[in-house]
């Protein structure tokens, strides 16, 4: 009888491990089957931050906040303050900060979640994802939104038509990120193109953006690369008064500049960071193996523009 009843309990004890265990395996398969329903990896979304650059390494070389060199701020919603964005990713300085560009499609979305790129660079015209009004896209800007919600990295909105505007910041307003935002457009004539806004189109740019006053303002010049011209004194100017004129020389500014062009721009370029203390630039790669960019890489590293510049490519 003893005997008997012995093995009754170690069946019991048996059948209450294997629940157990079935239960525990019910629920690390659901988390791993909505952690992909969202498009992210389980290593990516553990802990809902996707900062790889909150390594040992990278906080032992952020002790001395002497070092670090903050010249670009954003409204932090969840601090309810402004932050360097160098602080927000915890980066020494504005070159550091990792780009992915043109984030058009959902392969390039995917490379640049598991990779963990700070900024997120999303090309829009006629109201949806693409660079140019015939290319198509697989996803949405709702569905880049709630998938960067939980990763924190930020975004650069980059609007190809002024009917963009209003529609991609309406569904901007309704979601949940308060992420660093970066909202651009081309304004003005710049090297090797004429185009320009009119006044009414930069005023409704300005108008629509503003409604982000945590964002940061990208305001460009239309480029071309068929030349290899300069960033003149003209259009510096004609860019200065356009901050002042619209009253935005408090407003955190960053100037996309074509790295085709940067060479022989450096005087020019250097007085418009010298205008506005809370600037930065931002170069960008139109050019596929432009044969400039370790000379560049190299002018970028030493004053004026240690710490002013970031690299979009």
């Amino acid at each position: 009888m003893v005997e008997q009843e012995n093995n009754r309990e170690t069946k019991l004890s048996n059948k209450t491990l294997f629940l157990y265990l079935l239960f525990f395996f019910i629920i690390i398969t659901s988390l791993d089957i909505n952690f992909k329903h969202r498009g992210l990896s389980i290593a990516a979304a553990e802990n809902d931050y996707c900062e790889p650059w909150l390594s040992s390494i990278a906080l032992a070389s952020l002790n001395d906040t002497q070092n670090t060199i903050n010249s670009l701020l954003f409204f932090d919603q969840e601090d309810h303050s402004y932050r360097a964005i160098t602080e927000f990713f915890r980066v020494n300085n504005l070159e550091e900060l990792i780009w992915m560009h043109a984030v058009n499609n959902q392969s390039i979305l995917n490379e640049a979640v598991t990779n963990c790129a700070h900024l997120l660079e999303i090309d829009l015209i006629q109201g949806r994802i693409a660079h140019d009004a015939n290319d198509n896209s697989d996803i949405n800007i709702e569905s880049i939104l709630t998938i960067i919600e939980n990763t924190r990295q930020g975004i650069k909105l980059d609007f190809k038509d002024i009917f963009s505007l209003e529609p991609i910041l309406n569904t901007l307003e309704n979601s949940h990120y308060s992420g660093p935002l970066i909202i651009n457009m081309d304004l003005i004539p710049g090297p090797g193109n004429n185009r320009r806004l009119n006044e009414d189109q930069i005023e409704a740019f300005i108008e629509q953006a503003n409604r982000f006053p945590n964002s940061i303002l990208s305001l460009s010049w239309f480029t071309s690369n068929h030349i290899r011209r300069s960033y003149t004194p003209e259009m510096i100017d004609e860019m200065i008064s356009l901050v002042y004129e619209h009253q935005l020389d408090s407003h955190p500014i960053t100037f996309p500049i074509n790295l085709h062009h940067f060479l022989g721009s450096e005087e020019s370029l250097t007085r418009l960071l010298n205008e506005f203390s809370n600037s930065s630039l931002t170069l960008f790669l139109s050019r596929p193996n432009d044969n400039n960019v370790e000379e560049i890489a190299e002018i970028i590293t030493k004053a004026p523009f240690l710490g002013r510049v970031m690299r979009d490519y």
